[in-house]
């Protein structure tokens, strides 16, 4: 007898059961598959087990969800507990881009001068007051800053902002904008970094920032 080749591989896990999809075969294939070894692994014991599916970089779409859902609500052993691809859509794809893109500015950003970037970006040279740098990720100014920054905008709260002058005008990570007590101007920080911490925006000698955003240093590094 002949054994028929496996497309899907069921493991079992505390939360339930795990199937995982061969990437390559074609959807019947795997769906042929599924439904035998559902048919196969079924017992009487009254009580339904979860699986989730787990496709790989395999495109998922309605369809082949709907396929799946349909076999295994035919077998009252399972249930259906939604699936995880590692598959990107052009859209995904686009924003997840978008966040990961380094750019660099060159020269002084001068008072009227407005950057908005998606992503994190090195200005080489000065921010002076007056100009406004919008990051989604983390904003770098080899100069001294000055002027109007906001780093993390959309909710990214890990970003950062650094400069070999910290003195902004006016600061801001993600939806955290730090105001002073006392009303009074940031006072200038060499090598100085701003993070959100336990009290919203904090300042700091880049030397003596928390591991964790450390960590994001690194992570920018590599995306540019």
């Amino acid at each position: 007898m002949i054994e028929r080749k496996r497309y899907v591989t069921m493991k079992g896990h505390r939360g339930g059961l795990a199937v995982y999809v061969n990437e390559r075969c074609s959807v019947d294939e795997f769906l042929d598959d599924l439904e035998l070894t559902l048919a196969d692994k079924s017992v009487e014991n009254g009580r339904a087990v979860p699986i989730t599916f787990f496709f790989g970089r395999r495109y998922v779409d309605e369809g082949v969800v709907t396929a799946v859902e349909s076999i295994v609500a035919r077998h009252d052993s399972f249930s259906f507990n939604g699936y995880d691809s590692d598959c990107l859509t052009k859209d995904e794809a686009k924003a997840l881009y978008g966040e990961r893109t380094f750019h660099y500015f060159g020269g002084t950003a001068r008072s009227g001068h407005v950057v908005d970037v998606e992503g994190s970006i090195v200005v080489i040279g000065d921010i002076n007051p007056g100009a406004v740098v919008h990051a989604t990720g983390s904003i770098y100014c080899l100069g001294a800053l000055r002027g109007t920054v906001h780093a993390g905008k959309g909710g990214n709260q890990q970003a950062v902002i650094a400069a070999s002058i910290l003195q902004p005008k006016w600061i801001s990570i993600s939806d955290f904008v730090y105001e002073d007590p006392d009303d009074a101007p940031v006072k200038a920080l060499e090598m100085g970094c701003a993070f959100v911490g336990d009290t919203g925006v904090e300042f700091s000698r880049l030397q003596t920032v928390p591991l964790a955003r450390m960590d994001q240093f690194a992570i920018d590094s590599e995306r540019g």
